[in-house]
């Protein structure tokens, strides 16, 4: 679900896997389409923070 509300946004998603059939799940996510509600809630998640590096300062 990720994935595909990632696509719809219009964002870069670069799933990494060594199983099998998550390789293929992650390969068929286009033919999952989000609603504009399910695609607003996920939105609405976002609390400002980052958890990894911030690529704005990172050297």
């Amino acid at each position: 679900m990720i994935l595909a509300w990632h696509l719809q946004r219009g964002r870069v998603a670069l799933p990494t896997s060594q199983k099998p059939a998550r390789i293929a799940s992650n390969i068929q996510v286009g033919d999952l389409m989000l609603t504009a509600d399910e695609l607003t809630a996920i939105d609405g998640l976002e609390v400002g923070l980052r958890t990894g590096e911030d690529i704005e300062t990172f050297n």
